[in-house]
């Protein structure tokens, strides 16, 4: 097809876009660089869910995010991806999507089939760190502790129930007595919190009052309102060195500021560590560090220090989807796991080093994954690409399949979708990228196909593709073929159900090379991350479409 047909064809499918209202789909499909040619049905037994451009009619059927049901009757079922709650929140019940995540219990995770996904629950467990004591730190004793606390913390005490540890999906707020709080796991009484100088209302108050670090209250005469005492009152140089209350400030970078440990950065190591402000360091070649309870990492050196405490949380388990990522080598898992896996996934090993059997990741093969692996609508029509193709067109709830394009059986067109994919010119502006494509070489001025590579002919018939793609980060980023790429075991390859080079890519204002207003904003756009073949116009100060470069490669 020569460019003057293409944009006439373009036109005409952005016109009949617009009537049938596919916003969504023609903007993915422009995100993806790639072009698709819809052809006429000529039978009306295939019905497809899309845009199917015929002689005599339209045909257009979308899916509805689960949100959208407002019952199980109403389509919040699981042919549809989603599923019907209701718990204390929300008595009335809402549809949300199905997915392991949304399995909240081992006992569903356990016996929900979940359409297209493998499901295992992920048990509780337990980590530790050196926490900080502050009044959240005497939470679930009570009152006394938490008021009249040993560090001189200004805290309040609340009669309440919190989740505390363990069960995320208790609703402990919920208890209305500590009696039956107690009772429920996860769930503890009385929460200790921080009381700010804004908590008095009076002079009198304000100034026996203290903040949350234990230091002094202030009284604002002029607006009548309690305020904390910070080094940050103190605008000029004179009165910084000077102030009261428990400060201890500095004038530093023209402004007046607390000692900390980094007031002895570019210093040495024993003016860090011995500093006067007696104030745990650290020293870091030109830097000092403070050294605070998450600096300590055992239990025996959180504890040798003051006001540190050495604390468990207790996670709740979770309904885990199980994944090729799930053998990669940071979860224990090496090549045999990978590609022996008890659920029948495919997947493939990457060893790092290459070739090394214990250490590296697992991915999902993704040449084995087509549209037929979707197993419901929304999955389907999710991927952008695939089409799903109903049973019963009287009947959508009778089910049916997902299918490739062009690939819906006897009466339809099998040219329903050809890709379209574009050449070497798209890396003008980044050489790095067009010299890590095989078959494309920069000149210093352009990107160009090399005439005695044995990539050369396919780059001039039918554009680049992702297995010409010789980077793993240009792999799998680059949104300006017709499909996504996902870099597998040393190469590139195509991954036509996949939005995640466009769902991942950075926004940007423009929507075609003319809203670019500046000549660096026009050869912007035209590099990476988006590749728009835009280049700047002087003659008329435009930044213009590179018309005849759709047929340069």
């Amino acid at each position: 097809m020569k460019f003057n047909d293409k944009l006439v064809f373009g036109i005409v499918l952005l016109l009949l876009v617009g009537i049938v209202g596919l916003n969504i789909y023609v903007k993915e499909a422009t995100k993806g660089g790639g072009l698709s040619e819809l052809s006429t049905r000529s039978s009306s037994t295939n019905l497809l869910t899309g845009a199917a451009v015929g002689t005599s009619d339209l045909a257009v059927q979308t899916t509805a995010n689960c949100w959208q049901y407002t019952s199980i009757a109403n389509g919040c079922t699981a042919d549809n991806g989603c599923k019907w709650r209701n718990d204390s929140w929300n008595s009335n019940g809402w549809c949300e999507e199905l997915n392991c995540w949304s399995l909240y219990s081992q006992s569903d995770c356990a016996n929900t089939a979940v359409p297209g996904k493998n499901c295992t629950w992920q048990g509780s467990s337990t980590f530790y760190t050196c926490d900080k004591v502050s009044c959240w730190s005497f939470s679930g004793t009570n009152a006394n502790s938490c008021v009249n606390n040993s560090l001189n913390l200004a805290c309040n005490w609340d009669n309440y129930c919190y989740t505390s540890a363990g069960n995320a999906y208790a609703n402990c707020w919920q208890y209305q007595n500590q009696s039956a709080c107690a009772n429920v796991t996860g769930c503890s009484w009385g929460q200790c919190m921080e009381k700010g100088c804004w908590s008095y209302n009076t002079e009198p108050a304000c100034k026996g009052g203290k903040d949350w670090n234990g230091r002094n209250c202030t009284w604002d005469s002029t607006y009548s309102y309690c305020q904390e005492n910070g080094c940050w009152r103190y605008s000029n140089q004179s009165t910084c060195p000077n102030s009261t209350g428990g400060l201890n400030c500095e004038w530093k970078w023209n402004s007046c500021q607390e000692k900390d440990c980094w007031s002895w950065d570019f210093t040495n190591s024993s003016a860090c560590i011995n500093n006067t402000a007696n104030i745990s360091c650290s020293w870091d070649g030109s830097y000092c560090d403070k050294q605070d309870c998450w600096s300590y990492n055992t239990n025996a050196t959180c504890s040798q220090q003051p006001n540190c405490n050495w604390k468990a949380y207790a996670s709740s388990g979770w309904c885990n989807e199980v994944n090729c990522w799930t053998w990669d080598s940071m979860s224990g898992g090496n090549r045999s796991s990978c590609v022996n896996n008890t659920y029948s996934l495919a997947c493939i090993w990457s060893g790092n080093p290459p070739g090394n059997n214990t250490n590296g990741w697992c991915y999902k093969d993704v040449s084995t994954v087509g549209c037929s692996n979707k197993t419901t609508e929304r999955d389907c029509m999710d991927t952008m690409y695939c089409w799903w193709q109903y049973t019963n067109w009287s009947n959508p709830s009778a089910g049916g399949n997902c299918s490739t394009p062009g690939a819906f059986g006897a009466g339809t067109s099998n040219t329903i979708q050809n890709s379209w994919n574009p050449g070497c010119y798209i890396f003008d502006f980044n050489v790095t990228d067009c010299n890590n494509t095989l078959g494309c070489n920069h000149t210093g001025t352009v990107c160009a196909a090399v005439p005695a590579h044995a990539n050369y002919n396919e780059i001039i018939a039918n554009g680049i593709n992702c297995s010409m793609i010789n980077d793993s980060t240009l792999c799998n980023g680059i949104p300006a073929l017709s499909s996504c790429c996902a870099w597998q075991n040393g190469s590139c390859a195509a991954n036509k159900i996949s939005t995640a080079c466009w769902d991942q890519m950075q926004q940007k204002t423009e929507d075609n090379c003319e809203d670019a207003d500046t000549s660096t904003r026009c050869q912007q756009i035209a590099g990476s991350p988006w590749y728009m073949p835009c280049q700047w116009e002087n003659s008329t100060s435009n930044c213009k479409l590179k018309a005849e470069m759709t047929l340069k490669v």
